[in-house]
């Protein structure tokens, strides 16, 4: 009842917008265009509020808002005579005084309307206001980087915590909407690096903005059950040499650096970037876990330290050739590597009942990941004109050479080591990429859109597995359960698209077609999985303009969830003397339907943005775990039949006072599973919910005050629950030296609330679980403009389509 009331409560919203708002305007008529602009960055205003005024009583003769490009366009106007007010939250409003429209007079361009960014006065000093740190835009949230402070010294993961439709738990692990499985783009090109290890590689000083887009058009690959995450990285578009350093600081091991230097001119520009950065997690874990075996039980409780490392470096280049004012040629290369380990001492105590037998021992393990990656692409873009009627083409290559060490050992009262394994995994991945994109306007308002992709990827892993001998005192390699596997995954697609506008309702259809060729090698034993399919993916999108303030949007897209890697493993894998994993070669992949409906207004300087959103997954992906043997639990995977959501997001961006502006954000969402598993019905549902306060306190030009807060609800899975947890952040930034040297001090987890617990409840055992991090987490960030660095507002606005999320074979 409670989910219910409030899903009728949001269509009720929803519905009863559309159906009472006024739109305002004339049916007949002349037109005024413009464009709206930054005054500060030169950059397009989207979503700016035009409204066309009567000279004579004031009275609203028509209004719109602007375009990604800041332009607008009013249309069916009566003749008479006009003034027009442009505004949009902080900004000064703008006035354009008296002009006519007549028979004489119908098209009026205005050009240029710069929109200076609100200046207050307090105590003397003038303050400038930021940028929101949220945008909605029609098909996607545009997240501004650099307005977040509490995230300067970490990664875009950092940045995320803090933004609507996505939830981080506390091990960094990043959701959309509920779901872990989604693409990431970097500057619209695919990521060498699995989803959730990019976002932790990327130093949040780099981003420049975050696109966070949950129901993508068919010009996306159709992979990620909830929809791309696409990082856009800083570049300064300012002729000249410029730059800017970063070096950061904090407790705990933590410390690093990044640069980014650029030259332009008016043919051609260079950049070049570079980051360093350790992090060291200290933590702790504990479990408490009951396996049922006949009529006795077996009790394994376990504790100690779990402490988590991170280091990672790159170096990245790039050029751009202005060929001719129409031909643009672009090359991009990085080169780095990363290296994860996980080290723990778990101290051990099993007893069992009836039979009362009680072993005690320590358990050592180290799980040490990494290598070198590297990554390029060649990008040619052709404007045929200045109407939208382009040609793009992308050459994209990726290859990485990973290798991980995981090794375990139980350990005596008396120290001595009685027991252990290692495993060893390596090999090479490779990725190539061919993809063009056409697009031609028939009209302002009408456009086809086609295009086609060749993707192929390659991956080995050679996997072994040896076992201690306490009279040798050597890990000896046991070949029987050892295995060389290889996988090979092609994915070719055509998509076409046509958009266009009736009665001021905007619509969009698309539809892609993707071939799949994947085989997985088992070359120990000769046993191939292949997979050689087509799958087509329609996708549907609506816009509606209620007012000039108001805009309603429906959407429809169709996608898939490819398995990953790690997921079709088919050997064991030993995290630590009691738990083992297993890939399942068999997994099906997951097909989505996913429907959006939207709102967008504002109630006087408020931005207020209210979703409703369904999706249903088939064939869903569920980690299973189940007694291996007496107290050793396997962990795997399953298809375990389908899963729905169905929910709605909240979002108010708002400035209380001059000095305090605060972004309140809330998702909710009932969950459900049907399915099978064990031969046994499944169904399991619950509500789940998170919500987030942003608060910006402005005391000078020179000063700002960040409080980021955060609360997420328990959630459920096929066999048990996650709790819920609350975090606090703080960060204060002060530029010093006419802002050439920006100081920032970052506190997370400030009241040290945020730990990780989950349970499980199976047929034949139980478990509780529970990590921490060590909090709070300090640090301290230095900021170095070199020749006025600022940060280009413009940059990759038309790099948004189609990459792969994972580039070397991690899904198949």
């Amino acid at each position: 009842m409670k989910f219910t009331s409030i899903l009728i409560i949001i269509f009720t919203l929803l519905f009863t917008t559309i159906n009472f708002s006024q739109r305002g305007m004339g049916n007949f008529g002349g037109s005024v265009t413009g464009q709206v602009i930054d005054n500060a960055d030169s950059s397009p205003v989207e979503y700016a509020n035009v409204v066309l005024f009567n000279l004579a009583d004031s009275m609203q003769a028509n209004g719109t808002i602007s375009n990604e490009q800041g332009i607008f366009k009013l249309e069916k106007i009566r003749p008479g005579t006009y003034y027009l007010k442009v505004s949009f939250i902080g900004y000064e409003s703008i006035f354009v005084e008296s002009f006519e429209i007549n028979r004489n007079n119908r098209t009026l361009d205005l050009g240029e309307i710069l929109l200076p960014r609100i200046a207050y006065q307090m105590e003397e000093a003038e303050v400038t206001a930021d940028k929101p740190p949220i945008e909605y835009k029609i098909d996607k949230k545009v997240v501004n980087a650099a307005e977040y402070y509490s995230a300067t010294t970490g990664t875009a993961v950092d940045i995320l915590e803090n933004v609507p439709s996505i939830t981080v738990d506390i091990e960094g692990n990043v959701q959309l909407r509920g779901s872990g499985s989604f693409t990431v783009l970097i500057d619209g090109r695919p990521t060498i690096l699995d989803a959730n290890d990019a976002l932790q590689q990327i130093s949040a000083n780099m981003i420049e903005n975050i696109e966070i887009i949950t129901n993508p058009s068919a010009k996306f690959d159709s992979e990620g059950e909830t929809g791309i995450i696409n990082i856009i990285l800083k570049e300064e578009r300012s002729s000249g040499i410029t730059g800017i350093v970063n070096m950061n600081a904090g407790f705990d091991d933590k410390y690093g650096g990044d640069f980014l230097f650029n030259y332009r001119n008016s043919k051609f520009s260079v950049n070049l970037g570079g980051d360093y950065n350790n992090r060291t997690y200290p933590g702790s874990s504990l479990e408490e876990r009951k396996t049922f075996i006949n009529d006795t039980t077996i009790f394994t409780n376990s504790s100690g330290s779990n402490d988590r490392d991170r280091l990672r470096w790159g170096l990245k280049g790039g050029i751009d050739y202005n060929l001719t004012p129409n031909d643009l040629f672009s090359f991009s290369i990085q080169y780095g590597s990363r290296s994860y380990r996980n080290l723990s001492n778990i101290s051990f105590a099993e007893f069992t009942d009836p039979v009362s037998l009680s072993n005690y021992y320590l358990s050592r393990n180290d799980r040490d990941r990494g290598g070198t990656y590297y990554a390029g692409s060649f990008d040619y873009d052709r404007k045929f004109n200045n109407d939208g009627h382009l040609l793009k083409a992308q050459i994209y290559f990726s290859e990485r050479d990973f290798s991980e060490e995981s090794i375990n050992e139980l350990v005596d009262n008396n120290d001595i080591t009685t027991s252990g394994r290692k495993l060893t995994e390596d090999g090479p991945s490779e990725s190539k990429q061919f993809k063009v994109d056409y697009e031609l306007p028939f009209n302002e308002t009408n456009k086809f859109e086609a295009g086609g992709q060749l993707r192929f990827n390659k991956r080995e892993d050679n996997n072994n597995l040896y076992d201690y001998l306490p009279a040798e005192g050597l890990f000896i390699l046991q070949p029987q359960f050892s295995s060389d596997v290889n996988y090979d995954r092609n994915i070719h697609a055509l998509y076409g698209i046509y958009s266009g506008e009736i009665n001021g309702l905007g619509y969009q259809a698309g539809l892609r077609s993707e071939y799949t060729d994947r085989t997985i090698s088992l070359v120990t034993n000769n046993n191939d999985f292949e997979i050689n399919r087509w799958d087509y993916f329609p996708t549907l999108h609506f816009s509606y303009e209620i007012s000039a303030i108001q805009q309603v949007m429906l959407s429809y897209t169709s996608r898939i969830r490819r398995p990953r890697g790690w997921q079709l493993e088919p050997f064991e894998t030993w995290t630590d003397a009691f738990n083992v994993r297993k890939g399942n070669p068999g997994l099906k992949p997951q097909y989505i339907d996913s429907f959006e409906m939207g709102l967008q207004t504002f109630w006087k300087s408020n931005l207020i943005s209210l979703e409703a959103y369904y999706r249903k997954t088939n064939n869903n992906i569920e980690r299973i775990r189940s007694v291996y043997e007496s107290n050793v639990t396997l962990s795997t995977y399953e298809n375990i039949g389908t899963t729905s959501a169905l929910g709605g997001e909240l979002m108010l961006n708002s400035k209380a006072f001059p000095f305090w502006t605060f972004n309140l954000l809330g998702n909710f969402y009932h969950y459900e599973i049907d399915g099978t598993l064990g031969g046994k019905d499944i169904n399991r549902s619950n509500f789940n919910w998170n919500v987030r306060l942003n608060n910006t306190f402005i005391f000078d030009n020179t000063t700002r005050v960040q409080i980021n807060s955060r609360y997420n609800a328990p959630s459920v899975s096929a066999q048990g629950e996650r709790e819920g947890y609350f975090s606090t952040s703080f960060s204060i930034r002060k530029d010093l030296l006419d802002k050439m040297l920006t100081a920032t001090l970052q506190v997370r987890d400030v009241f040290s609330t945020a730990k990780w617990e989950s349970s499980i409840d199976a047929l034949d055992f139980s478990s509780y679980s529970e990590f921490k991090r060590k909090s709070p987490m300090v640090m301290l960030n230095l900021k170095f403009n070199i020749n006025h660095y600022k940060n280009d507002k413009k940059r990759n606005g038309d790099r948004d389509g189609g990459g792969d999320d994972e580039g070397l074979g991690e899904e198949f």
